[in-house]
């Protein structure tokens, strides 16, 4: 995985930090989308909740040579309890998440994940001492409402999938601030690890109660969906690692256009109007919010010297 992450990013390296991490992010986007695929193929026959377990057992043995490699050190870690907290949070988001790609059209529910970035700053405004804007407020006004837009609550019946990919975004929010945190002592082999770790049991839990034993098929394509998802969250932890996510979270709005191109040639999904100007709506919220609080930083950080 290392020769090929260097690989990837070869016309990247020497370059700014940020060129590279908006090239991580996107290759995380890509990934996740070709993994979110695999889910709609398969789900007529399985559970997303088996789905899920097997994407979290799987992504153990595609991290083995990576260990291997690393060795035991790479399991080294000053915040275990915050690799369980993450681990258990990204397991309910990964079961939520899945089940609403294996009962939605792709790009709908790509397009409600963007509200991630938009929940990501209304917590830390509430829980993180960060101050109350009225841009920022604004912003997630608008955002959120994209998210109406896209739902249409009362001009359609209660969609359970859009409801689930809330959910979701909700928890993306939660786990990639933790991430945040953690990165930078952490490496991101590490972060991946003890995810694999933390959530294969707690998703095999979930799994018991809708058991159905797969095909050597069926397990292919979860192999396949394992392999995607642990590139993505790979790519997506060295992204936040190189550069702010005011920089690198905008990126993931690549993934529509690639659900929708995916959706489109492999389901014959062809996202509604409504779809496309909801998460233009979430995206301008998410594309302000990012780079106005980057330039805040940068303002902040010029401290004015007093001449005498």
């Amino acid at each position: 995985m290392s020769s090929f992450i260097a690989l990837v990013t070869s016309p990247f390296r020497g370059g700014p930090s940020a060129g590279r991490a908006v090239f991580y992010m996107m290759i995380a986007g890509l990934a996740a989308t070709f993994g979110n695929a695999t889910i709609r193929f398969v789900s007529p026959d399985l559970h997303p909740f088996e789905i899920t377990f097997f994407r979290a057992f799987f992504s153990l043995f595609v991290l083995a040579p990576m260990f291997l490699r690393a060795g035991p050190g790479s399991l080294r870690t000053r915040h275990f309890p915050f690799h369980v907290l993450r681990g258990a949070m990204q397991a309910f988001g990964m079961l939520v998440s899945h089940w609403a790609v294996a009962i939605s059209p792709m790009a709908k529910v790509t397009a409600l994940s963007f509200t991630g970035p938009l929940f990501a700053t209304l917590l830390a405004t509430l829980f993180m001492g960060e101050r109350f804007r009225l841009g920022r407020m604004l912003a997630l006004i608008f955002g959120f409402s994209g998210a109406v837009v896209i739902v249409q609550p009362g001009v359609i019946d209660f969609d359970l999938g859009a409801g689930l990919a809330l959910m979701g975004a909700f928890e993306f929010a939660i786990t990639m601030t933790i991430v945040k945190l953690m990165a930078r002592t952490e490496s991101s082999l590490t972060l991946t690890l003890y995810l694999g770790l933390v959530a294969t049991p707690l998703t095999g839990i979930a799994a018991y109660f809708v058991w159905v034993t797969p095909t050597l098929v069926h397990l292919a394509w979860m192999f396949v969906f394992s392999a995607c998802a642990t590139i993505s969250n790979l790519t997506a932890a060295h992204a936040v690692r190189e550069a702010d996510m005011a920089v690198v979270m905008p990126i993931r709005f690549t993934r529509l256009i690639f659900a929708a191109m995916i959706g489109y040639f492999f389901f014959a999904e062809i996202p509604d109007t409504y779809t496309w100007i909801g998460g233009m709506m979430i995206f301008s919220a998410s594309m302000y919010i990012a780079f106005r609080e980057r330039k805040v930083k940068q303002d902040t950080a010029v401290i004015p010297v007093a001449v005498s």
